[in-house]
C-alpha cells in the first residue's frame, strides 16, 4: 500500500469540490436577487401606506377650516389662514411624486415637501363625506384608503 495521494485522487477531489462551490454560489446569487426584489417591494409598500396615513392625518387635522377637493388635489385651508395643498406631479417618463405645498399666511412663503416618489397614478374621489384615495405604484400595485370627514369641516 502506498502512502499519500495520487494525482488522479487529487484531481477527482478538486472536481467534486469545484462542483459544490458552483452549486453554492449559484444558490447564493439567486437568493441575493430574490432578497433585493423583496426589499424593493416592501419599501414600495411601506412608502405608499405611509403616504396614505400622512394624507389621512393632514385631512383629519383639527386646525382645518375647509377642505377643497378638485381634480386629483386636496386643498386644506387652516384656521390661521395657512393653505396646504396635496397633489401629484409627473415626469415625462411616467414616474410621479406626491407632494404637499405649505403656503404660510404670515410670511408669504411656500414650502414644498415630497410625500412619496415612484408612483404611476394618484387619484382622489369624493362621495358625500368620504374621500377615496388611490396610489398606483410603478410596478402596478394599488394602495387605497377611504377617509371619513368630520361633519364640521366644510367640504367642497
Amino acid at each position: 500500500m502506498k502512502k499519500g495521494y495520487s494525482l488522479i485522487e487529487v484531481l477527482f477531489s478538486l472536481c467534486i469540490l469545484s462542483i459544490i462551490f458552483v452549486v453554492e454560489i449559484n444558490m447564493l446569487s439567486k437568493e441575493n436577487l430574490r432578497y433585493k426584489r423583496n426589499v424593493i417591494e416592501d419599501r414600495e409598500e411601506c412608502y405608499c401606506t405611509n403616504a396614505l396615513d400622512f394624507i389621512e392625518n393632514e385631512i383629519n387635522d383639527i386646525k382645518n377650516k375647509r377642505i377643497i377637493i378638485d381634480e386629483n388635489s386636496i386643498v386644506l385651508q387652516k384656521l390661521d389662514g395657512d393653505i396646504n395643498k396635496i397633489d401629484s406631479i409627473s415626469k415625462g417618463n411616467g414616474e410621479g411624486k406626491i407632494r404637499i405645498l405649505y403656503d404660510k399666511a404670515q410670511n408669504d412663503k411656500t414650502i414644498c415637501n415630497i410625500i412619496v416618489e415612484g408612483i404611476k397614478k394618484f387619484t382622489i374621489l369624493k362621495k358625500k363625506n368620504v374621500i377615496f384615495i388611490s396610489i398606483e405604484s410603478l410596478k402596478g400595485r394599488n394602495f387605497e384608503k377611504c377617509i371619513g370627514l368630520r361633519k364640521e369641516n366644510q367640504v367642497s
